[in-house]
């Protein structure tokens, strides 16, 4: 940041424009604010003259409601604009970041810092700070980090963001304002899907200039937005340093210094000199077999080491005079075919050469699309059609959050959880999960004091901050008083009304949901206290007060973010803390426990095969299935996940014995679980028959298993594909709105939206329906929906 400010004095700008992520760490240390502040003194601070004004109001504008160098306190030479980013936003119950503080000592100016108001998707207002130079009229408009998902919704929806333009006055005509944004976004998906990113398509046209913040890879020749037809320009200047050992971040780092002249504009790029030199390449070891032998780990630890001493060698020439001695390397090893070596014991060779030794090589084994497709269909004789297996459907925190905790939560939302949760994790906020419970109960008492704990108004209090999920209101049967949860203490008098709610609002939540709905274990109805207690002389030794939910959620994190070797070895981990548990358990006899941690044994086990799956690393998945059918072989959902990785890799047969395997152990069960298990079983042989293009015999079988549940959300979809397979597309569309109607919120998921919008073009393409539906999805919808599954292919 030193280096950026020299330069801007150096070639004495007007002001300094920073597009987010001032501080990598959302609480920074002591030191870092410290030095920020002592970099910021001594760069804006002097009696240089400013040469521009701020003509728009201020307390709109800034956070601190005043720019700074209008304040006669302060003598302001070098004025600095900024965002924030996802890295400083702002939190906890003040909504403040360490951003606020630099503005509140008056050394930058903070603007963008925009609330989502309203309700359901929400709203957003953007309005510019006017800036006025000579005859130059500058209309600065800033969005500091918002949720991708959240943000890209609200960008869909018609009328959810409101651009405020400039008023147009005869002294001020509207036409004259050049029109810059500076955002912190994705720009591009960072994982599978599209619906975590800002589409440029979605910005207003009236744009000149968009300043594109958070991607790290620094483009510094701005281009002409291809999705808009050139309607603006966008410029990415990327970090000022590398944050991470990625690709785009070894590419050279530049500050741009942007000349505005009317509606002219151009960009000078300056190099930056004090960045560590960071080299990244990437090899194929398959590529080189002349020189290595597979068998030989030798031979790949010696061309390994010629590569990096070249990377080495290239960084040290060219590193600036001012930069950091050692470098940073990054060498990305493509080792199908090969056997990786220890990485550890291969950086020792390097240190004191290079800034990370111990994290000089990755290795990647990325995925052969095309052989693993081509030996699948000489291996199973038939195409591999791709199964929508429940548990390798894309989630969401939220998603997590409901499905894991929807039978211990009776107050707290959902949705408030999953946003504590996110400030806890990544924000660091200690305070943020006893925040959220506290607010919460203060509400529910208060409505409970109210009503007299005598209607059943503060029960529907709790389910409407959750959000109505479809479905009219039962009669609640009122119960006794219940107890506390601590030790099973009796509740003190004054909790009586409160604690009649939670019952009554447990009530009608089961209600709602139907008894025994919300997992998908056939074998464990009780799942919820297997996986959400975490008590007793079985627990964790290291970990009593830690209770399981956060340890799965812990786990599921990576994942969500795309890190999926983190996310591997943390079920790992997980999955080898249950086996350890279980074994104690049944050592000492004790039945229940045994039954509790094996049932997290089985689901730790799924989670990682899932894992596997979705990088396509199917013999890992059913290697894991296989070692847990070993230990449990009278599991019936590991069978049928077994079955749907052997579909995924083309192997017909063994995915048909799998399937003939639960249906065994599914005729052997009794009560609730064989019921559950032979509606899974009838699923399973539908995707068998939708695996050999027997549609009426697989729509036969969706229909049975509605039949059974008319609420199976996935058997719906399977079914009107069926229909649509077998040309009887009306069928199909009949199928969906009898879903959509009894049950929107299991429905709105992206493939079952896209089916039907797909469906509706086929059958109805000049009716309207498709946008009265899409209007309906809009409405109602959860926020990381992304809308543009409506326009299916």
């Amino acid at each position: 940041m030193d280096e950026v400010m020299c330069i801007a004095k150096r070639e004495k700008v007007d002001f300094v424009l920073l597009g987010g992520d001032l501080f990598h760490d959302n609480k920074p240390s002591r030191q870092t604010v410290v030095k920020a502040m002592e970099i910021f003194a001594r760069h804006c601070m002097s009696d240089d003259p400013v040469g521009f004004r701020v003509i728009s109001d201020q307390r709109q504008n800034f956070a601190s409601g005043r720019v700074n160098f209008e304040n006669s306190n302060y003598n302001i030479g070098l004025p600095v604009f900024t965002i924030h980013g996802n890295h400083d936003d702002p939190g906890g119950t003040e909504n403040l970041s360490a951003v606020d503080i630099l503005s509140t000592g008056a050394l930058l100016n903070y603007f963008g810092k925009v609330a989502i108001a309203g309700e359901g998707v929400g709203k957003v207002r953007i309005a510019p700070v006017l800036i006025q130079k000579g005859a130059t009229k500058l209309a600065l408009f800033g969005l500091g980090n918002l949720r991708d998902e959240r943000l890209c919704r609200l960008f869909q929806t018609p009328a959810c963001v409101e651009w405020i333009r400039p008023a147009d006055t005869p002294d001020y005509p509207r036409d004259e304002w050049f029109n810059l944004f500076v955002l912190h976004q994705n720009r591009t998906p960072h994982s599978q899907g599209a619906k975590n990113y800002v589409k440029e398509s979605h910005l207003a046209r009236f744009l000149d200039l968009v300043i594109w913040g958070h991607e790290h890879e620094c483009l510094a020749d701005p281009w002409d937005s291809v999705e808009t037809g050139g309607a603006f320009s966008v410029l990415q200047p990327g970090s000022s340093v590398a944050t991470a050992l990625s690709e785009g971040e070894a590419k050279r780092k530049h500050v741009v210094v942007l000349e505005i002249m009317g509606h002219h504009w151009r960009t000078i790029k300056h190099p930056l000199e004090t960045v560590r030199r960071f080299e990244f390449e990437t090899v194929v070891l398959a590529e080189h077999t002349k020189k290595l032998d597979p068998e030989d780990p030798e031979t790949v630890t010696a061309f390994l080491d010629a590569r990096v001493s070249a990377m080495i060698a290239r960084a040290v020439r060219g590193r600036p005079p001012a930069s950091p001695k050692l470098p940073l390397v990054r060498l990305r090893v493509d080792y199908t075919g090969f056997s990786t070596i220890n990485t550890q014991r291969f950086g020792t060779r390097f240190v004191g050469q290079v800034a990370n030794p111990h994290d000089i090589v990755l290795w990647q084994k990325p995925p052969a699309r095309r052989a693993r497709e081509e030996s699948a269909t000489r291996a199973g004789n038939a195409p591999v059609v791709p199964i929508r297996p429940e548990a390798l459907d894309e989630a969401h925190i939220e998603d997590l959050v409901s499905q894991h905790l929807q039978h211990d939560l009776e107050l707290l939302p959902e949705v408030e959880l999953a946003e504590a949760l996110h400030e806890f994790v990544d924000k660091e906020n200690r305070n943020a999960l006893s925040e959220a419970v506290s607010r919460v109960l203060e509400e529910t008492q208060a409505a409970a004091a109210a009503r007299g704990g005598e209607e059943t108004g503060t029960s529907a209090a709790g389910e409407g901050r959750r959000g109505a999920r479809g479905g009219a209101d039962a009669a609640v049967p009122s119960g006794p008083t219940p107890p506390s949860r601590q030790g099973g203490k009796p509740a003190k008098p004054e909790e009586g009304e409160v604690l009649e709610s939670i019952a009554r609002a447990t009530a009608r939540r089961r209600l709602s949901h139907g008894l025994g709905t919300g997992h998908s274990e056939l074998q464990d109805a009780d799942m919820s206290e297997a996986i959400f207690t975490d008590s007793g002389k079985h627990s964790a030794p290291d970990a009593s007060e830690v209770p399981f939910a956060l340890r799965w959620l812990a786990a599921e994190l990576p994942g969500r973010a795309g890190r999926w070797m983190e996310a591997v070895s943390a079920f790992q981990a997980l999955l080898g803390l249950c086996v350890t548990q279980s074994g104690i358990a049944e050592r000492e006899g004790d039945a229940e426990a045994s039954r509790l941690w094996g049932g997290r044994r089985a689901r730790a086990a799924a989670a990682l095969a899932n894992v596997h799956a979705q990088q396509q690393q199917y013999p890992a998945a059913l290697a894991v299935l296989d070692a847990q059918l070993g230990a449990d072989p009278r599991r019936i959902d590991t069978w049928l996940h077994a079955a749907q990785v052997q579909l995924r890799v083309g192997d017909l047969p063994g995915a048909e014995a799998s399937v003939a395997s639960a249906a065994f152990l599914a005729g052997e069960a009794e009560g609730p679980a064989a019921a559950h298990g032979m509606r899974a079983v009838r699923h399973a042989r539908g995707l068998l028959a939708v695996a050999r293009q027997d549609w009426p015999a697989a729509a036969a079988a969706f229909s049975s298993c509605l039949r059974e549940d008319a609420r199976d959300a996935e058997a719906v979809g399977d079914l009107a594909v069926c229909q649509l397979f077998n040309r009887n597309v009306e069928s199909g569309v009949a199928v969906l709105e009898a879903g959509f109607q009894a049950q929107p919120w299991a429905m709105l998921k992206a493939p079952l939206v896209s089916s039907l919008a797909l469906m509706y073009d086929l059958a109805r393409p000049d009716s309207g329906a498709k946008e009265r539906f899409g209007a309906w999805v809009a409405r109602i919808a959860p926020d990381d929906l992304d809308m543009s599954c409506m326009s299916p292919g």
